[in-house]
């Protein structure tokens, strides 16, 4: 279990407004900024998702893009 930090509401609000152009839903956007600010402080590079659309397209800080299973 992953506890929310201050940073991680930052991050996620960025990522909400960097992708705010893209056909992301509100339970979507949250989901995928809160999994790539977590990902980012623990330094996850693979993510395991059914969403492979959104999380294909979404850019961490700390690695070019995630490796996503299945």
């Amino acid at each position: 279990m992953a506890n929310l930090v201050e940073d991680d509401f930052e991050r996620m609000a960025q990522q909400v407004d960097q992708y705010a152009d893209f056909p992301l839903g509100g339970s979507d956007a949250s989901v995928i900024a809160i999994a790539i600010a977590i990902a980012e402080r623990r330094s996850i590079t693979t993510i395991l998702t059914t969403d492979r659309r959104h999380f294909s397209a979404v850019r961490p800080k700390h690695i070019e893009a995630f490796d996503l299973l299945p």
